[in-house]
């Protein structure tokens, strides 16, 4: 029996794309956030939403979500990496820049390719879950 080996992402390369990902999303840094994804990538944010193919259509939901707050927190609970995939558990929190706001716990699994970047991110997420949550400190 032969057997081959597809190239594939590394650990390492999967685990920088998360990173990247959660950095720049908190970091309001669409331009950088985009670069992450394969030209070709999809996003699905959440479940059952309609796919957005591509990087123009990936900038498009940046858009609309960046629209709905002026800061966004994100908490990584945890981070699988089996091959080339990655899932990520975690809990949102967006709202004014002053604190407050709302939050949602998710988990949201990536593929990523041999060149490190993102091909594919979808999220799950209850919207019936979102919830208040106190002002604090402020957030940057």
């Amino acid at each position: 029996m032969t057997s081959y080996s597809c190239p594939m992402a590394t650990h390492d390369q999967v685990t920088a794309a998360v990173d990247g990902y959660l950095t720049h999303f908190q970091a309001r840094d669409r331009d950088a956030w985009l670069s992450l994804f394969a030209d070709d990538a999809t996003l699905i944010d959440p479940v059952p939403a309609e796919p957005a193919v591509g990087r123009q259509a990936i900038g498009a939901f940046w858009d609309g979500m960046a629209a709905m707050a002026e800061r966004f927190s994100i908490e990584q609970r945890s981070l699988h990496v089996c091959g080339d995939q990655a899932a990520l558990v975690y809990t949102l929190v967006a709202g004014p820049r002053s604190g407050g706001g709302v939050a949602f716990d998710g988990v949201e699994i990536f593929t990523v390719g041999e060149d490190g970047r993102i091909t594919s991110a979808v999220a799950y997420w209850d919207p019936s879950e979102i919830h208040p949550v106190a002002a604090g400190p402020a957030a940057e």
